[in-house]
């Protein structure tokens, strides 16, 4: 008896785990900026972790700035946000949409000092 809830613990386990989705990263650059998106599936919907990198030498010149990410279904954006001391912005939250189909391509803008610029993100294989 002992044995066989063992063996059914162990397949629930298994099933558990096979469940379990993996993340759908989403990367791209301009001039400025490199992007990377990764959504990963939750119980309700998806987490998302957005990492923006300026590429430019002088960060503080960035001052505050804005983003806008757009996909088929769903989109997202963030205003007066900073970058950090080595130029990086993350920004972690939770979208409730559908995920982005494979193959779709996600639209970055981002603005900041008069100047912006727009590029898309493809998915990482």
């Amino acid at each position: 008896m002992r044995t066989v809830k063992l063996y059914l613990l162990l397949a629930l386990f298994i099933l558990l785990m096979g469940c379990q989705l993996g993340a759908t990263s989403f990367q791209g650059e301009s001039k400025n900026w490199s992007a990377e998106v990764v959504l990963q599936q939750n119980g309700a919907g998806e987490d998302r972790r957005i990492v923006l990198k300026y590429k430019g030498k002088d960060v503080d010149t960035v001052g505050r700035f804005q983003y806008s990410l757009q996909s088929t279904d769903w989109s997202t954006s963030k205003e007066g946000i900073e970058l950090n001391k080595e130029g990086i912005y993350v920004d972690n939250g939770e979208i409730s949409a559908n995920a982005p189909d494979s193959g779709e391509k996600l639209t970055m803008t981002i603005e900041w000092d008069g100047k912006a610029e727009t590029f898309r993100l493809e998915q990482k294989k």
